[in-house]
Parts: C-alpha cells; sequence; structure tokens
C-alpha cells in the first residue's frame, strides 16, 4: 500500500543553541492509518505537525528543522489533501469574513477553483458536515462572524474546514 507519508529522520532544535527539542527516527503513514502524537502542554505537538507540513521554517524562524521526508505526491497542489486542525481556532478564523465564506475558501484552496466554480454548488455539502458536526443551524453559522459564536463551536467549524479539503492526511 502506497504510503503518505515517510519520515526516516527528522530533527528540530533551537536554532541559537542546537539544543533538540523533537527527534524521530522513522514514521510511515498509509491511508487508513492513525497515530495520535500525545504529550503534556509545550512538549511539542505543534510544533511536530508545523514540521510535518513544511510550514515550521515560516512560523517559527528560531528553530532548526533537519529533516528527510517522503511525501507520496506534492502536498501543495489541489487535491493532496492534508486537513489542519488547529489546538485553539482564535488566531486562525478571519473575524472580518463570515464563517460561510471561510468553509467555502477552505474548500475551493484544497479542490481547485476551476472544479468548483463560486462554490455555491459546496453549500449543501458544507450544511451536511456542520450537522454532523453538531451544528444545528448551517445557515445561521454560515452567516455568522468568528467572533458570535462559542469557543466549542468555533472549533467545530476549524474541524470541518480540515474536512472539506477531502484530506489524505487529517
Amino acid at each position: 500500500m502506497e504510503e503518505i507519508v515517510d519520515i526516516r529522520s527528522l530533527n528540530i532544535s533551537v536554532a541559537s543553541t542546537g539544543r533538540s527539542i523533537i527527534q524521530a527516527d522513522r514514521l510511515s503513514l498509509k491511508p487508513g492509518d492513525r497515530v495520535a502524537v500525545i504529550g503534556p502542554s509545550g512538549s511539542g505537538k505543534t510544533v511536530f505537525g508545523l514540521a510535518l507540513l513544511g510550514l515550521l521554517r515560516t512560523v517559527a524562524p528560531s528553530l532548526c528543522v533537519q529533516a528527510d521526508l517522503h511525501w507520496a505526491g506534492n502536498i501543495n497542489r489541489p487535491g493532496f489533501g492534508v486537513g489542519y486542525v488547529p489546538q485553539g481556532t482564535t488566531g486562525h478564523l478571519n473575524p472580518y469574513i463570515r464563517l460561510g465564506r471561510q468553509l467555502v475558501e477552505a474548500a475551493l484552496s484544497a479542490r481547485g477553483a476551476e472544479r468548483c466554480g463560486d462554490g455555491r454548488g459546496l453549500q449543501p455539502e458544507i450544511n451536511r458536515l456542520l450537522l454532523r458536526l453538531g451544528l444545528d443551524d448551517p445557515a445561521a453559522v454560515c452567516r455568522a462572524y468568528p467572533q458570535e459564536l462559542s469557543g466549542g463551536m468555533q472549533q467545530r467549524l476549524a474541524i470541518a474546514m480540515a474536512l472539506l479539503v477531502r484530506p489524505r492526511l487529517l
């Protein structure tokens, strides 16, 4: 079975001291695999996820990433589908854009706008997903701004965005 990602070596260290904060020798993920990254607050779970997605260099230039990662395909191309659910949604939902538009944008960016047009055809899928996630009034949620919802509802919106990309890796 094709591996989605194969980590042969990952070392994340603080650039100024060279001290390793995360090391992974070997991890292979195939479709259907489930892996949990667990640990206490501050142990590096988010740092590991950001390094895996190649985002760490942009958000934390003070960290040095040495990685031998192999992806099955280009994770940056539309249709590959990597869904990311942030731990906190405060910095991940735009307070100036209605949530319905943010959900559509998440799907369009992952699937390619040429296949989805302006996104109006995505509304039935979005409504079904929001209902599955326990948001009983999808129309009201889509009209709302993030700050009009509770933290738990915002977290479910972040999960919805991650699922709308139809991820091969979540």
